[in-house]
């Protein structure tokens, strides 16, 4: 939801750098939030692994998929040079 609200709003305000920036940015903040939740369902009791970690996965997906973009943007530049 986010990656999408981020994309509608590159079209009018910001470049794709500093789209991947953000999303960045983003990606870290969920693995920080998502990290706390199972640390807070695990001290209460609930052990649910498989979703635990599939939820940090995702995350990691998404944190590469940002650095890629960077990289990607940052070959462009220097192809053009």
């Amino acid at each position: 939801m986010t990656s999408l609200i981020l994309s509608i709003a590159s079209i009018f305000v910001f470049n794709m750098f500093l789209e991947s920036l953000i999303g960045l940015v983003i990606g870290i903040l969920y693995v920080i939030i998502d990290t706390q939740l199972i640390i807070f369902k695990t001290e209460n009791g609930v052990f649910d692994v498989f979703t635990d970690a599939k939820q940090l996965f995702i995350d990691f997906v998404k944190i590469f998929i940002e650095i890629l973009k960077i990289l990607s943007k940052e070959s462009d530049k220097k192809s053009k040079k």
